[in-house]
This record gives structure tokens, C-alpha cells and sequence, in this order.
């Protein structure tokens, strides 16, 4: 009999444990949802956008921005933000970030983007890549409205010709399209 308690014991209390288990697993899994959401909103309401690629540079995610459709898929909001994109500079970007994907250096660049108001407005995209743990690559970037930026350099290379322009003569002001 002594050898069997351990056993009554154990058989009896696993469905106890089990329950406990499932239900901490699960308060884990509901925490994490709310994280999730939490940083969801904070990225939805900050000023810039966040992207993701796989390894080969192919763009699996654009965090969504508070102007564009409530239910947008992901390869709408992705076709939507390349169209946005100012003809001129596709292809230069283009380059700049195959260069980069080939590399694996840190990919940074300027470009012009029509926003949502319809305004066209100078962008900084800037990513960097990294390897996950299970060894998968993939690329984290991010991209700013740098308007009033490019806006103020523009002021003071017209003010002082003898300083070097911060891009050259091919980024002309947006607005000036």
C-alpha cells in the first residue's frame, strides 16, 4: 500500500495540476495579448513608421498609421506606401537597399513620400539586420518625417552658399515639385 499512495497521490492531483498549468499558461498568453495591444497603440500614435523584411529584402510588414483604412491587409498598406513613394526616387532607394540587403550593412537613405493629407514630405528610412536565435535573419527599419529637417538645411545652405549641401542637387524640396 505505501508504494501505491505516491501514485493515488500523483493521479489524483495531476488533473489539479494540469488545470493550474493551463490556466497559468493562459493568464501568460492573455499578459502577452495585452502587451501586444499596448505596444501596438504606442507605435500606431508615434511619429514614425516601423518595417520589417526577411533576409532577401523582401518587405513582410509596415505598422499601420492612424490616417489609413480601419481592416487594411498587409500587402494593401505595403502597395499603398511604395505608391507613395515619389517616382524619382524609386529606383535610387531600390539600389541603395539591395546594396544594403547584399552587404548586411545598416541601410539608411532619404527619399520623398506623399502623405496621407497629400503632402508631399521628406522621409528618413533607416534599418538595421538581425539574426534571431533559431538563426532567422531579417531587417528592422524604421521611417521619419524629416520635412522640417530638410526644410532648415535648405534655409541655411540658401543663406550660406559655401557650406556643402547635406544631400546634394538632386533632393529638391517636396513642395517645390
Amino acid at each position: 500500500m505505501k508504494k501505491l499512495f505516491p501514485a493515488i497521490c500523483f493521479s489524483l492531483m495531476f488533473p489539479f495540476f494540469s488545470v493550474l498549468a493551463a490556466t497559468t499558461e493562459l493568464s501568460s498568453v492573455d499578459e502577452l495579448r495585452a502587451r501586444e495591444a499596448t505596444y501596438r497603440a504606442v507605435v500606431e500614435l508615434g511619429p514614425n513608421v516601423l518595417w520589417v523584411s526577411d533576409a532577401a529584402g523582401t518587405l513582410t510588414y509596415i505598422s499601420p498609421v492612424p490616417q489609413e483604412p480601419e481592416g487594411c491587409s498587409m500587402e494593401t498598406r505595403m502597395a499603398a506606401w511604395y505608391a507613395r513613394m515619389d517616382e524619382n526616387d524609386r529606383v535610387r532607394v531600390r539600389a541603395e537597399w539591395l546594396a544594403a540587403v547584399h552587404t548586411r550593412d545598416t541601410f539608411e537613405t532619404r527619399f520623398r513620400l506623399r502623405w496621407f493629407d497629400e503632402r508631399w514630405r521628406w522621409v528618413s528610412s533607416r534599418a538595421t539586420p538581425r539574426t534571431a536565435p533559431d538563426g532567422t535573419r531579417c531587417w528592422f527599419g524604421v521611417f521619419t518625417d524629416i520635412s522640417r529637417q530638410v526644410e532648415l538645411e535648405q534655409q541655411l545652405a540658401r543663406r550660406d552658399p559655401a557650406l556643402p549641401s547635406p544631400d546634394g542637387p538632386s533632393f529638391p524640396h517636396p513642395a517645390g515639385r
